[in-house]
């Protein structure tokens, strides 16, 4: 095999190697991997809001253009700071938010199922994926921190899948 071809294998398969890591530490520490990611977030968006100041200050112009640049610059700033501080308030409102909308979904869709059975072939199981839906959403309203977390642990497993999959791929090349 080409010198080139041996570069890009033990590439691919350090690659691999850092995602088994990273997965492994989803998997291992699901709120710490969740607050460094949220935390990272709230890094980037601090930057960029501090650029566009940096941008309206160092222009001089005062157009409304560059008026609208400063206002989302604070907010970018504000809200960087915000999931610096307290990286969990994000996670937990989204969640809230998408569990209430699980279960208003998965409510009118099992009305709907109610209302037209008549026309079913599935009988009862029919119903089950809305129940199901209802559940969930009550699940993440109730608990968004909990089902966040859950959600983090199944990421961390589906990346050592991929992982090892690669692993096991790659070593398979002949050199």
């Amino acid at each position: 095999m080409s010198d080139i071809r041996k570069e890009l294998k033990r590439s691919k398969i350090l690659s691999a190697l850092i995602m088994l890591v990273a997965g492994l530490v989803f998997l291992i520490f699901p709120n710490t991997s969740l607050a460094i990611a949220i935390r990272c977030v709230g890094a980037i968006a601090m930057i960029g809001g501090a650029l566009k100041i940096f941008s309206f200050v160092r222009s001089g112009d005062r157009s409304s253009v560059l008026t609208v640049e400063l206002i989302l610059g604070i907010l970018a700033v504000i809200v960087g700071l915000s999931l610096i501080a307290n990286p969990g308030w994000p996670v937990q409102f989204l969640n809230v938010i998408a569990g209430l909308f699980l279960v208003v979904i998965g409510a009118a869709n099992l009305i709907n199922s109610v209302k037209y059975r008549s026309m079913s072939v599935g009988g009862l199981l029919d119903f089950v994926p809305y129940i199901i839906t209802v559940v969930l959403g009550i699940i993440l309203f109730s608990n968004p921190w909990g089902s966040t977390v859950m959600l983090v642990r199944i990421i961390g497993v589906f990346i050592i899948y991929e992982a090892v999959a690669d692993i096991f791929a790659y070593t398979r090349y002949r050199e």
